[in-house]
This record gives structure tokens, C-alpha cells and sequence, in this order.
């Protein structure tokens, strides 16, 4: 697993959605968190490295943001060319009711892109401007770059295997990528979405 942060990969704040119960924080907590690093009245919250550290996907720690709709991003410790893209969650019968409904259900992999030279052999490119979700500026070198689009899927929520492997439906051994945003598009209908891990291979 290519995005585990464990073996050099990093997470891109800038581009990736609020948690659940972070993003408003008060006065107090913002002041723990500068002075002492961390505020232990919101330490149970699971922030979004959750969703690339190898875990046994305990129930409940899993990234939550809002709504059915929202993205996280990752920095690879290399550049690679990519061969799919793993998605990870608890077998059915342990999860609590209503849990469920809270699952991702529709995925969109997109990649940073070098220049424009290859804006014609992807399907689908929207600028990095697009994904930015912070007041913090982006970093350099994505500042001004485009992503394509990889790949999609849809996570069948009813089937045996709950550990589901989506591959990209063109050959990608041409192009090599670094920087990933993994979209969540839709769910199976709740109020907020919750992923445990996602996984990235390729070579």
C-alpha cells in the first residue's frame, strides 16, 4: 500500500474536507492544541490520517466529514504509476444500525498532472483551485496544476467482499503520479460519510 503514511506518504490538509466535530472549534480547544498540542476533549474524534495508517479497522475509528460529499489527499513518498486502488471497511454484521448508510458509496481517484500535454488523453481535468479547502494557501507545486481524472467506482454495499479493489479502466503504464485526491461523491444515504482506510498500489 503506496499511501500508507507509514511508508512515507503524507497527508494534504489543504485538500481535504473537514472532519466532523473539527472544524469549528472554540476558543479553548484551538488554545490547548497551541499550547499543549493536542485538546484531550476532542482526542476521540478520528482526523483524516486514520484513512491511510495500517489499522484493524476498529469500529468507530473511521474519518467522518459532513454530508455525502467530500475528498482527502495524499502525497506518495515516490512518484508511480498506478494500478488500483484499494477501499477498506468492517464486515456488515459488526457495525452498529444506521452505520450502514454512512458508507461511501461513490469514489472518484484523481491525479496531479504535469503540465497540459496530457489534458487530452484524460476524460475529465479540474484545476487544484477545485479541491482547496483551507485558508492556508497550497503548497508550490500544486498551486496552478490540474488533476485528471483515473478512475471511478461505485462500492456495492451488499456484497460478500466488504474489502473492494476498484483498477483503473484504461492502461496508465505511460503516466506516473505523486499527488492523489480520492473523492467521495455520494453515499447509501445518511447525513455524514465514514471511511476507515483507503489503499493506493501500483508500481
Amino acid at each position: 500500500d503506496l499511501a500508507l503514511l507509514s511508508s512515507g506518504a503524507e497527508l494534504i490538509p489543504t485538500l481535504t474536507s473537514n472532519t466532523k466535530g473539527l472544524q469549528n472549534l472554540n476558543l479553548a480547544s484551538r488554545l490547548r492544541i497551541h499550547l499543549f498540542g493536542v485538546d484531550f476533549s476532542i482526542a476521540h474524534i478520528p482526523s483524516s490520517r486514520v484513512v491511510f495508517q495500517e489499522d484493524p479497522r476498529i469500529i468507530g475509528k473511521c474519518w467522518t466529514f459532513e454530508g455525502s460529499r467530500g475528498h482527502i489527499a495524499v502525497a506518495l513518498a515516490e512518484r508511480v504509476t498506478l494500478s488500483s486502488m484499494v477501499i477498506y471497511r468492517p464486515p456488515h454484521h459488526v457495525l452498529p444500525p444506521g452505520a450502514l448508510m454512512t458508507t461511501a458509496r461513490k469514489f472518484v481517484l484523481w491525479g496531479l498532472v504535469d503540465g497540459e500535454r496530457f489534458f487530452d488523453e484524460f476524460d475529465e481535468v479540474k484545476p487544484a483551485s477545485h479541491f482547496h479547502q483551507s485558508l492556508r494557501p497550497l503548497p508550490d507545486h500544486i498551486l496552478g496544476g490540474y488533476f485528471a481524472r483515473i478512475l471511478e467506482y461505485e462500492y456495492q454495499l451488499m456484497q460478500a467482499k466488504y474489502i473492494q479493489v476498484a483498477y483503473a479502466g484504461r492502461d496508465l503504464s505511460k503516466y506516473s503520479f505523486q499527488t492523489l485526491v480520492i473523492e467521495v461523491a455520494d453515499n447509501w444515504g445518511a447525513n455524514e460519510t465514514c471511511i476507515y482506510r483507503i489503499g493506493i498500489h501500483g508500481n
